[in-house]
């Protein structure tokens, strides 16, 4: 039933646009048939394809590194209060800053290639990790430190085998809404750094006033992000199925 009404809602949305953009300038407003046919042109020159794999190698390396950063620095935040006086107004600094904002100091830095791009995502999409784990670690029940407390465990041996088994719903969490910056953040850096991957594309055909192929830049854009959310969900599915009943 869920799906029908998916379906339907989807199909109502394009009925609409379709009718409410066919009499229209394409330049302002094209239809969903000629993003149609931009989406295959696209795709027959090839560009499509390697604009997304640019993207898919950028998201891949910042996200790899913000997930890894995140989650070292949410254990030691999580654990020790000193850690987390130190670096609290720090993550505090960065999670409030605008994307765009760090843009002009990462090229001065970097310059405007690849590792400008990583270093943008892994930048913005850290502190989500940083801060879910962290929460996850903190809010550890009494009865499972007495636990770890009874059976003398190390600290390396609390968090490998108490604290983080704890805080896995928190870190999943932390790991979507990364996520989520991180494709953002990709954009953002394909659009300003160097006109590369779906965000070049966006870029260099909105300069071109070549709206359909813009809107189909946008939508692939979007489509990727959905298809990477939903890799997550499987894989939450997969290995960590008590959380779903959790969450229900």
């Amino acid at each position: 039933m869920s799906f029908r009404v998916q379906f339907l809602s989807i199909f109502v949305f394009f009925a609409l646009w379709q009718i409410g953009a066919r009499n229209l300038n394409p330049i302002l407003m094209p239809t969903p048939w000629l993003v149609v046919q931009a989406f295959g042109d696209l795709l027959s020159r090839g560009v499509l394809q390697e604009a997304f794999m640019t993207s898919l190698q950028d998201l891949a390396y910042g996200y790899f590194l913000a997930v890894v950063t995140g989650l070292v620095l949410g254990i030691v935040v999580g654990r020790f209060v000193t850690a987390e006086r130190i670096f609290s107004p720090f993550i505090t600094f960065f999670m409030a800053t605008p994307t765009i904002a760090l843009v002009p100091l990462i090229i001065i830095w970097f310059g405007f290639g690849l590792t400008a791009r990583v270093f943008l995502i892994a930048i913005v999409a850290t502190w989500p990790v940083t801060i879910n784990s962290a929460m996850g670690i903190k809010v550890l029940s009494r009865l499972l430190r007495e636990v770890g407390w009874a059976f003398r465990l190390s600290e390396p041996q609390f968090i490998r085998w108490v604290a983080l088994p704890n805080a896995v719903p928190y870190i999943l969490a932390g790991l979507r809404v990364a996520l989520g910056r991180a494709v953002v953040a990709m954009i953002v850096a394909q659009m300003t750094m160097e006109l590369t991957g779906l965000g070049g594309l966006v870029m260099i055909y909105g300069n071109a006033f070549k709206t359909a192929h813009l809107i189909a830049g946008v939508f692939t854009s979007a489509v990727f992000a959905v298809f990477l959310s939903s890799v997550m969900d499987i894989i939450r599915d997969r290995f960590f199925p008590w959380i779903k009943g959790i969450s229900a």
